[in-house]
């Protein structure tokens, strides 16, 4: 056989070996990548496409494994904790990291009938560390449904970031 026609039949046979395993492998290799982006708490760094929480570690390889695409969460530079400080009040633990110096921040919780907002202005070290202490209910017996931390992240453009509300064990 010429030369040039056994690389030709070679090419072939190569492209024909991969174009039929070529799926199996990445049906594979994706569900094994989505297994070890999920193990040991990693579910907790992703959301389904539309922007859902997985509820455990076995919801988010099922995604994946049936095609699902894991989005990663947004790393933002505002972090909350919230801890009891007895019935009906709890404490926002609210963390910044990696905020433009000296720039502008604001911390806006909101119930249904009331709202607090809170600004101040970053320090040199582009960010803080801030206790909060509210009540869980509105006067109107409702419990609070957002919380936003506005910032500008440095070098970027002022963001607004949602944060999670108190969990039900601190605010039922």
């Amino acid at each position: 056989m010429p030369p040039l026609r056994r690389s030709a039949a070679i090419a072939l046979a190569a492209f024909s070996i991969l174009a039929f395993a070529g799926p199996a492998l990445a049906a594979s290799g994706g569900n094994s990548a989505a297994s070890a982006a999920c193990a040991n708490g990693g579910y907790v760094n992703f959301t389904d496409t539309s922007g859902n929480a997985f509820r455990n570690e076995g919801a988010c390889v099922s995604y994946a494994a049936h095609g699902g695409t894991l989005v990663p969460v947004a790393v933002a530079p505002f972090s909350v904790v919230y801890s009891s400080l007895g019935p009906g009040v709890f404490r926002s633990t609210v963390t910044a990291t990696g905020l433009e110096p000296s720039s502008a921040y604001e911390l806006f919780w909101v119930w249904p009938n009331r709202s607090v907002l809170l600004q101040a202005t970053i320090d040199s070290s582009g960010g803080f560390v801030l206790d909060h202490d509210e009540q869980c209910q509105d006067i109107a017996g409702q419990n609070m449904i957002s919380f936003t931390a506005t910032g500008t992240p440095a070098g970027g453009s002022q963001t607004a970031y949602p944060l999670a509300t108190p969990p039900v064990s601190i605010c039922p």
